[in-house]
């Protein structure tokens, strides 16, 4: 900020009662964060507790760690970088029409449990997981992340209900969505170790966590 601009408030007070789609939340703590990076904390007033109020359902007590990095503020759902000649075969939800891979994405996150979708002439093919990734020439695969911003270093250290090889802490978020109880994991070494809940936390290197949203 160059000296003497105003400073940019950002003040959202949204009543008990309001209704937001998945893509609309998404699309105002998307602004919402944007300008909290561009001012100061002390110029920045974001109150959203109705924006996601499931965010801190199944957090449950923490413990403060020194250098570790919060995840109660949830960064909106993404989509990851389209993957060209790519299919995510399988697991499909259902399809829709769509003119781009934006629009496929959008409607991707519209569907709360759309975690992944394949897109083809002008067809969007919107699935569960992202697991069954094969070639497949003129298809657009593309993985969403739904889980809050991820803690690096950061050990959920109880609440196991099981583990499972995953090749990243997008694909363990998408495990964890798809497992019924699972409200946050842990990931380190290929391995996703699914949770109740975020529970204690502790430092530990090579450890990505986070929680559901």
């Amino acid at each position: 900020m160059h000296h003497g601009s105003p400073p940019c408030w950002c003040a959202v007070s949204i009543g008990q009662s309001a209704s937001f789609s998945n893509t609309a939340a998404a699309m105002l703590m998307s602004f919402l964060l944007r300008c909290h990076i561009r001012t100061t904390h002390r110029d920045t007033v974001i109150e959203r507790r109705h924006v996601l109020p499931y965010l801190k359902l199944a957090q449950g007590a923490s413990i403060g760690k020194p250098g570790t990095h919060s995840a109660a503020r949830s960064a909106p759902p993404t989509c990851s970088a389209p993957l060209a000649n790519t299919d995510y075969v399988g697991q499909d939800l259902s399809n829709v029409a769509a003119t781009s891979v934006n629009e496929c994405c959008a409607a991707c996150l519209a569907v709360a449990t759309c975690n992944a979708y394949s897109f083809k002439a002008n067809v969007c093919y919107l699935k569960s997981g992202s697991n069954n990734q094969v070639s497949l020439p003129g298809v657009t695969a593309v993985a969403l992340y739904r889980c809050s911003a991820p803690e690096l270093g950061v050990d959920y250290v109880d609440n196991d209900i099981g583990n499972v090889a995953s090749p990243s802490y997008v694909r363990c978020c998408e495990l964890c969505r798809n497992t019924a109880g699972c409200h946050a994991f842990s990931w380190a070494s290929g391995v996703c170790y699914l949770k109740s809940a975020k529970g204690a936390t502790t430092n530990a290197a090579g450890v990505t966590s986070a929680m559901v949203l």
